[in-house]
């Protein structure tokens, strides 16, 4: 009979634990990184050395800390040359692409 409980009980413990542990996972906000040019690659921050949590984005999900710019780019592989390129076309008045897009995704 002790045993029966004492089986139940770790039984019971168990699946709690995986219930705990697959909530949070899943429920776990991340940042994605989407390089649109240069190495045209997808990240999740949590892999890079960019610390971005969501402090970094407003209350509309638009990503507003921009002091990462840099190293941002460093990241995609965007030649400075291109960057300037592309913001004296701003600069101009002309539509410009995206270089990079930061996303906050909830799980």
């Amino acid at each position: 009979m002790k045993s029966k409980i004492v089986y139940t009980l770790l039984v019971v413990g168990v699946c709690l634990g995986l219930f705990l542990v697959y909530y949070f996972y899943n429920n776990q906000s991340y940042v994605q990184i989407v390089c649109n040019f240069g190495n045209k690659k997808v990240f999740n921050a949590k892999y890079t050395n960019i610390e971005i949590t969501e402090k970094d984005f407003d209350s509309s999900g638009n990503f507003i800390e921009h002091e990462n710019n840099a190293s941002l780019q460093k990241l995609c592989d965007i030649p400075n040359d291109f960057v300037m390129e592309l913001l004296k076309k701003e600069m101009e008045g002309e539509d410009a692409p995206s270089l990079l897009e930061v996303n906050l995704i909830k799980k």
